[in-house]
């Protein structure tokens, strides 16, 4: 008998027949466990997000729908620059900070700001992160800057700090 399916978000359904119970551990990683009536076990798992932070004074605010497609984007661009396949791994652990604000063309532009969410928690309590954008100078690709046209969906200004 098998205990359920994963949908195409990965998402675990589960019928009600076999549905034993179903747990929610978060340690780093979302990990889903359910447990059917053979006492079978499906293991779920989901990278953590990027941490979406908003810098107050835009012009306006992006809704969920614009910060979505702008990650889609952004870690298109980080590929690129990099010139390697970015994995889930290691788009998940940056933070984002960003700000909406408005270009001469009058295109909604949302501006961000990327850093490594593995920074150290001394660096952490050193920022205002809703206040003031983190500026660091060096560390390579673990910190990188750029414009996210909502319009046009593309970006541009997109900066990679200095190397270490």
């Amino acid at each position: 008998m098998s205990p359920g399916t994963v949908d195409g978000e990965g998402a675990l359904k589960i019928g009600a027949k076999s549905l034993g119970a179903v747990l929610v551990v978060a340690i780093g990683l979302v990990t889903t466990l359910a447990r059917g009536a053979g006492d079978e076990r499906v293991v779920v798992s989901q990278p953590p997000k990027v941490q979406w932070l908003e810098v107050a004074g835009g012009s306006w605010k992006p809704a969920a729908p614009v910060l979505s497609r702008a990650e889609a984007a952004l870690r298109k661009s980080l590929a690129a620059r990099l010139q390697k396949k970015v994995t889930a791994g290691e788009w998940h652990r940056y933070s984002i900070q960003y700000q909406g604000s408005i270009a001469p063309t009058g295109h909604q532009l949302v501006e961000v700001n990327a850093f490594c969410s593995t920074m150290p928690e001394q660096w952490r309590a050193h920022f205002d992160l809703a206040h003031e954008w983190v500026r660091v100078y060096g560390g390579g690709p673990c910190f990188f800057r750029a414009h996210y046209d909502s319009t046009t969906d593309t970006v541009s200004n997109f900066r990679i700090n200095a190397p270490k």
